[in-house]
């Protein structure tokens, strides 16, 4: 009698050590940093030449999902972070564009900008109509997880912080200055005033923009001096090295955000964030979003094959080398889970692709919609027949079709023969009429809400882009702008590597799966099994 009374007793202490066991081993702070234009192939062409902490102890020590590509069309910024921390598409966040035209307010308008009552713009997550991993951190804590967002860009700072954040902050460039919104209720800023008393000035332009490593490293990259790159600043010219100084008389503190030391900057702020809010210091999970913008900024101005990008990624390899030493240190590396990826990709030059005799081009959109408006005018009289025309989303005027007499799908079909005989348009979708390839098709559904996008959507041909002669830019459905990077390091993360294919809104889930949350309200997509394997 006494062994079965010893009995319980011993499955029970069995259990509180294994509870007890298993609680310890739950991370106490996921992190998520997004490298913003972060190609697929950057890691694997640049490898040789990072160091060994950073992107390269990620992919060592860490799991590689080498097959991660967006769902829809467009990729952009604003889209690209809501999606990555939502686990949907835009169909569903409604995040369809940085900018785009909203019928209801009858204006263009920004992701992440609103209008009060008052009359007066405030930043805030309120277009996005789902909720992120970090509300549900929020939610399953009863508001004890804290969960903050850090980014040069506003978008990339309060999208991924979701709707329940304590903070999100992001650089001013007009004043100097890393800044929030009255959106939040953070209380405690005494940290973010202290790291704004810093001389950023001196602390990151005080040096010249030279190159980082020996002239050879370069080789993977074109000429330092070529014709498919735009300045740094008026009269900067288009070779290293770079007077800062002289850049920030030009273009004030906004020249940070162009330059890998803004990426710095970005790394230096949320380690301030991290000891100042104590993340990852109790039993509750919290929540930290990084996104590295200035990778962007400089492949829009340089192009995606130059040697200032490349010099980007040598230089953000040592920040993240030095945000992993952090964590280790202060966190520990069994108690925070990490992902990093990019929230889009980004094509060639189409001036450098035309001269090496590959299919690439430009397209005038104002040449769209002049084609447009002169056949309309011609065919049913005149009137101003197009709303607006924004991310390859054509609006048409509803009071013309009234006037006229005319129904959208009439129109529809007057527009989109017109449209695919001209030069860089592959074909044109709207609510009768399907884009050939299936895939495509989705791609472009996956990224329309209906109440917020336009009455037909133009696929443009591949490399063929609305933007200036140099420079490279982004927002297609094809594989330079979709594949992107996917690494999860940390909390018992094996190391492992895997060519299956998956989607950007795989990563919600997958992280949900190890954190063991609920998924956030719209997820979409599916668990990476072979990470938690």
């Amino acid at each position: 009698m006494k062994k079965l009374t010893f009995l319980p007793i011993l499955f029970s202490i069995v259990f509180y050590l294994n509870a007890q066991e298993a609680n310890q081993n739950k991370p106490k702070l996921l992190i998520g940093v997004v490298v913003d234009q972060l190609r697929y192939d950057y890691l694997d062409k640049f490898s040789e030449d990072f160091g060994k902490g950073g992107f390269n102890r990620l992919i060592e020590e860490g799991f590689y999902a080498r097959n991660v590509n967006y769902n829809y069309k467009p990729t952009y910024t604003g889209p690209g972070h809501a999606s990555i921390f939502t686990g949907t598409t835009p169909s569903t966040h409604g995040i369809v564009g940085n900018n785009w035209y909203s019928r209801l307010e009858g204006k263009r308008v920004y992701c992440v900008e609103l209008t009060d009552e008052e009359g007066n713009n405030y930043y805030s997550p309120e277009r996005m109509k789902s909720r992120t991993i970090a509300d549900e951190i929020r939610l399953f804590s009863n508001f004890k997880g804290k969960s903050y967002g850090v980014s040069l860009k506003d978008r990339g700072a309060i999208l991924p912080a979701g709707h329940l954040a304590n903070g999100a902050y992001w650089f001013d460039g007009k004043n100097g200055k890393w800044v929030s919104s009255d959106f939040y209720k953070e209380s405690d800023t005494k940290w973010l005033n202290d790291f704004n008393s810093i001389n950023f000035k001196e602390k990151y332009l005080s040096e010249d923009w030279e190159l980082f490593a020996e002239e050879k490293t370069y080789a993977k990259s074109l000429a330092d001096e070529n014709p498919y790159e735009g300045e740094l600043y008026e009269g900067s010219g288009v070779s290293f090295p770079y007077d800062l100084i002289k850049g920030f008389e030009k273009s004030g503190y906004d020249i940070l955000k162009a330059i890998p030391q803004g990426n710095s900057m970005t790394l230096d702020i949320a380690l301030s964030l991290i000891k100042a809010n104590q993340l990852g210091e109790d039993e509750f999970l919290d929540f930290l979003s990084v996104s590295f913008s200035a990778t962007d900024y400089v492949g829009h101005r340089f192009g995606v094959n130059s040697r200032e990008v490349q010099d980007t990624y040598l230089r953000l390899d040592k920040d993240i080398a030095r945000l992993l030493n952090f964590l280790d240190d202060n966190v520990g590396k069994e108690n925070y889970l990490l992902f990093l990826t990019s929230d889009h990709g980004a094509g060639e030059v189409p001036l450098f692709l035309k001269e090496q005799s590959a299919p690439a081009g430009y397209i005038d959109a104002k040449l769209i919609r002049n084609k447009v408006e002169e056949e309309l005018d011609k065919k049913y009289g005149e009137a101003d027949w197009i709303e607006y025309f924004i991310n390859f989303n054509l609006y048409f005027n509803k009071s013309a079709l009234i006037e006229k007499s005319v129904n959208l799908s009439q129109l529809n079909t007057t527009v989109t023969s017109l449209l695919i005989e001209m030069e860089g348009i592959a074909d044109v979708y709207h609510s009768e009429r399907a884009i050939n390839s299936s895939v495509y098709n989705q791609m472009t559904k996956n990224g329309l809400l209906a109440s917020e996008s336009g009455d037909l959507v133009i696929l443009e041909s591949p490399n063929y882009i609305i933007y200036s002669k140099t420079g490279s830019t982004h927002g297609s459905p094809y594989r330079y702008d979709t594949h992107v990077p996917l690494l999860f390091f940390g909390n018992e993360i094996e190391k492992g590597e895997s060519y299956k294919p998956y989607d950007i809104t795989d990563i919600i889930p997958t992280a949900s799966a190890i954190l063991k949350l609920p998924l956030p309200d719209g997820a979409s997509g599916n668990v990476i099994n072979e990470v938690l394997d």
